[in-house]
């Protein structure tokens, strides 16, 4: 088969997307999603970029792969690292299809830093090191990119904080269409030099727009129908304006007989219901705040936070952790600064960006208070504790899923999840809030205030594909899992059998799937490139990519 397109469009909903397409002033981007086969992408739980986008390129589950977060917690401590490609150890769709002959370019892919050599190039998405070296392949490459374009940043040139004054959010935009030409301007630089018959980019402007204004793109949320919900749609439709030209630019590139998927990691809902999760666990004897946290303790803190999230605190984080490693000679992090009573807590928080609950168990680390044989006990209070809750307005569950990791993942690298994997229901966020001044809270449910009626995360992203040997119509049980698969079957490659993902032969055309019968033949995979030497992160580097996820509400 000639060249293919996948096309990556982060965060992005139909939802959304629809009655924009119905104005006519997203031509490119309505014919993808309107001439061919479409239908929601069941995304992984949780619906995270990561462990997303590696579910996706390496068609396993987290369990397998091993990014359950973008941040992993070393064993036996409360210390972790920044996840890099490194940690994956199974086959990507690039090593498949370069094992095939196929030469493959991977542009912004999330969780693909440091970028590693392919047959082709590679340019690493978030998170990575401002200016690293290493987010390009070929390496020959690298200080020519860097001098091409001395302000690229693999994580984008914005930071969208969840709760974006509204006099923010067009500076957000107009930054956010700037770094869309930036995008477009590496990529054709790339292709010149190293032209490809499979190219995979992400465009990650639909995320940072949907994380910052959700709540005024989405019909039916409460600020859609506004005048600032009418002036912010129409900054988010210049917006994507932009990207549909970039996009048809795209496809030009490639040529107008390459078949075109689109795909999203995830999906987005507007959120107007608050889970105080820790309320709960405090309230349901899981966690216990620090003893005797005087008033004078708390303004303390209250300061430290504040004067870490300035830029003058942050220098003087560098400046400490830098003794720290020069003391040490360790580049670990702090996993989280949680000031509980971890002789009392059987449970703490998960980052807000990992979905779930940790337990304070010996199996963890040995000062743990929860032993083997009561481990199962108090996971299963938990499910149960929470799987039972309810809205009491709609007497609907306020979680979507609440679950053991064992029971949603499985693999070798599953312990690197939180012991219980939560996603709140449509229209609920989870709150995780600073522990040392959590209160036990009966009724952690509540009508959030206007400044958090924003967005969060869903569960449901979008899948589409045109041209070639795609068909018209529908398909309805599509899954992250099966990207992979299906793309390497409509390129007319063998399917790896460790693959967990299906083909999505409802996708096809009748006449492809006869000419065409899905193989599953060992050693399809490739062979994975082994992680190089050393750390792939510094320590400032550590806080910077830390500093950035806070941003985007992972953190």
């Amino acid at each position: 088969m000639g060249k293919f397109l996948l096309l990556g469009l982060d965060g992005a909903t139909f939802e959304m997307l629809d009655p924009m397409l119905q104005t006519g002033r997203l031509p490119v981007l309505a014919r993808l999603l309107g001439e061919g086969v479409r239908g929601p992408l069941a995304s992984t739980v949780p619906p995270v970029t990561c462990p997303a986008w590696p579910t996706m390129y390496t068609g396993r589950n987290p369990g397998v792969h091993g990014f359950t977060s973008f941040r992993i917690l070393n064993p036996g401590s409360l210390t972790s690292h920044t996840a890099t490609l490194g940690d994956v150890p199974c086959p990507r769709i690039w090593t498949a299809l370069n094992a095939a002959g196929v030469r493959t370019g991977m542009f912004n892919i999330p969780a693909t830093y440091p970028a590693e050599p392919v047959d082709g190039f590679m340019v690493s998405g978030i998170p990575a090191p401002s200016g690293a070296p290493g987010a390009v392949q070929p390496a020959g490459l690298r200080e020519e990119f860097a001098r091409a374009f001395p302000e690229y940043d693999c994580n984008g040139s914005v930071e969208v904080s969840l709760f974006a004054r509204r006099s923010k959010r067009k500076w957000i935009i107009e930054t956010l269409r700037r770094n869309l030409l930036l995008r477009k301007d590496a990529l054709d630089w790339m292709l010149q030099r190293e032209p490809v018959d499979f190219l995979w980019v992400v465009l990650e402007a639909v995320d940072r727009l949907s994380h910052a204004a959700y709540v005024f793109l989405a019909p039916g949320s409460d600020l859609y129908d506004t005048p600032t919900g009418r002036k912010v749609r129409d900054w988010a439709m210049e917006l994507l304006e932009t990207q549909d030209e970039v996009i048809g630019w795209i496809i030009k590139q490639m040529g107008p007989d390459a078949p075109v998927m689109v795909v999203s990691d995830h999906g987005f809902a507007w959120t107007p219901k608050e889970f105080d999760l820790c309320g709960w666990l405090v309230a349901n004897g899981f966690l216990v705040p620090p003893p005797g946290v005087s008033l004078r303790k708390r303004m303390r803190l209250a300061i430290r936070e504040a004067v870490f999230r300035s830029a003058a605190g942050r220098r003087l984080w560098r400046g400490l952790a830098g003794l720290w490693r020069r003391k040490t000679g360790s580049l670990a992090q702090p996993y989280r600064l949680v000031p509980i009573d971890w002789q009392h807590s059987k449970t703490w928080p998960a980052t807000p960006g990992e979905y779930g609950i940790r337990i304070n168990s010996t199996r963890l680390r040995p000062e743990g208070i929860v032993s083997p044989s009561d481990y199962d006990q108090v996971a299963d209070a938990l499910v149960e504790g929470l799987g039972a809750l309810k809205d009491p307005q709609s007497g609907e569950p306020v979680f979507e899923t609440v679950a053991r990791r064992e029971k949603v993942y499985n693999g070798e690298l599953a312990d690197r999840a939180p012991d219980i994997l939560i996603v709140p229901a449509r229209h609920v966020v989870h709150r995780v809030g600073p522990t040392w001044k959590a209160q036990a809270n009966p009724h952690p449910l509540r009508t959030a205030s206007e400044l958090h009626v924003l967005s969060n995360h869903d569960s449901t992203g979008i899948f589409a594909a045109v041209g070639g040997p795609f068909a018209g119509g529908t398909v309805d049980s599509a899954r992250i899992l099966d990207i992979m698969p299906t793309v390497l079957h409509a390129m007319g490659h063998a399917i790896p059998p460790e693959l967990e993902g299906q083909v999505l032969t409802g996708a096809f055309t009748e006449d492809y799937l006869s000419s065409h019968p899905v193989r599953r033949v060992e050693g399809a995979g490739g062979e994975v490139a082994p992680p190089g030497e050393g750390e792939a992160y510094s320590a400032e580097e550590e806080e910077e990519i830390t500093r950035r996820l806070k941003g985007l509400g992972y953190m």
